[in-house]
């Protein structure tokens, strides 16, 4: 955890596997992850679904853009707290009577991490995790924009986890950038 990140990626929930062909290591690091603040950058190391993804997807972007990189400087977190690995879990969730007000206390967090970090720019993979700034009831509408209440860059996408999505974000990374909307790594 640092301050300043170039981007900060905001995900649906927490995996329960993060090394897909090793489950001690999948184990050891959602004991590391659980104990401390972590000092290993998923993104960057492990061998996850999303992180394998989305580091296809950056390899592509930055063919284009040499400055887009992704880097140690990249934190990344999520908007529900809770870890599964089930399909639709945040829709079968929302149902519980509880999860709205929790739903709500967890994006008050997320938003003072926010601001007291001051990411560059945030990426947000999925409609659940746009939510958090979009209204919009699709996905395909949202667009970049700007943050003015931090400021940052926002930068809606679709989840990672999916290979089906790469060429669709790739787009909306590219665009983004053209359009002034992400702020490219130094």
């Amino acid at each position: 955890m640092f301050k300043s990140p170039s981007v900060l990626i905001i995900g649906q929930n927490h995996a329960m596997n993060f090394d897909l062909e090793d489950e001690d290591e999948s184990d050891r690091i959602i004991k590391h992850f659980s104990e401390q603040i972590p000092n290993e950058n998923t993104f960057k190391e492990h061998n996850q679904k999303f992180a394998n993804e989305l580091k296809k997807t950056i390899d592509e972007v930055e063919k284009e853009f040499p400055k887009f990189k992704l880097t140690y400087n990249w934190l990344g977190t999520n908007r529900c707290a809770i870890q599964a690995n089930k399909d639709n879990f945040i829709e079968k969730i929302k149902k519980h009577k509880n999860f709205k007000l929790c739903q709500e206390e967890m994006d008050e967090l997320l938003l003072c991490l926010i601001k007291f970090i001051k990411p560059q720019n945030i990426i947000l993979t999925g409609k659940y995790a746009c939510e958090l700034f979009y209204t919009e009831k699709k996905l395909s509408e949202m667009k970049p924009k700007k943050e003015e209440n931090f400021p940052t860059n926002l930068i809606p996408l679709m989840h990672f986890s999916y290979s089906s999505h790469r060429k669709e974000n790739i787009k909306r990374l590219k665009d983004a950038i053209n359009d002034g909307y992400l702020t490219l790594n130094n």
